[in-house]
């Protein structure tokens, strides 16, 4: 019997894999805004930087905890035919602010960024998990989206200045910002209320990178 539920478990385990991988390779790099439009060919060597979350780490991965950085890497070395130099600074349970504050005062991911051609960034997923767990007695859908509005709206001034650091930082490469992962659908598809929540916060990834991209703006 324990065989068989360790067995479910890591079944379980490579299916969530393959969902969170294919949302974010597929579906995730929701948003991209390029900040300037190069004429100069495409260099045989390209930098990419992976910045935010446990989606960006790899937590979640099965065993590799080497986050989508990886997989994304590949296809892009197979579609492309260049060299890639993969930095990832992904930090599990970071919030967009502590996100940019490391950005901040760490002078390894300055560095990493100042030359990186492509950069991508998860972002947001653990605000709202904060905010979701501040209003956990909340039973009320319409209720929830009233006690989300304040949190929705300091968690965009968060986003615009992390995307505004990043082009004041490098105002040449390409950011990628992926949408949120809902991980509460794949197993309570009826939680209507973390559904929204979640769709209106990508809104918001939507919205900045709109005023903040240079209009080119992109879906996948």
């Amino acid at each position: 019997m324990k065989h068989v539920a360790q067995r479910s478990h890591s079944h379980r385990r490579w299916w969530l894999l393959g969902v969170i991988v294919g949302i974010i390779v597929a579906l995730g790099g929701l948003f991209w805004y390029q900040q300037t439009k190069s004429t100069n060919p495409r260099p045989q060597t390209m930098h990419f930087v992976a910045l935010g979350d446990s989606l960006t780490q790899g937590i979640g991965y099965a065993d590799d905890h080497t986050g989508y950085l990886p997989a994304l890497s590949s296809q892009l070395k197979q579609d492309y035919r260049v060299t890639l130099k993969t930095h990832n600074f992904g930090i599990g349970g970071l919030r967009s602010d502590q996100i940019d504050e490391r950005i901040k005062t760490n002078q390894e991911e300055q560095q990493a960024i100042r030359r990186a051609q492509l950069i991508a960034i998860t972002a947001g997923g653990n605000d709202l998990l904060q905010s979701l767990q501040s209003n956990i007695t909340v039973d009320d859908d319409q209720k929830l989206v009233q006690k989300l509005k304040p949190a929705k709206a300091t968690y965009e001034a968060r986003l615009t200045r992390l995307l505004s650091r990043l082009k004041q930082l490098n105002p040449k490469a390409q950011i990628y910002l992926f949408g949120f992962y809902n991980p509460v659908y794949v197993y309570f598809a009826n939680a209507t209320a973390i559904t929204r929540a979640v769709n209106d916060w990508t809104a918001v990834n939507k919205t900045v990178a709109q005023k903040n991209g240079s209009g080119d703006l992109r879906r996948y």
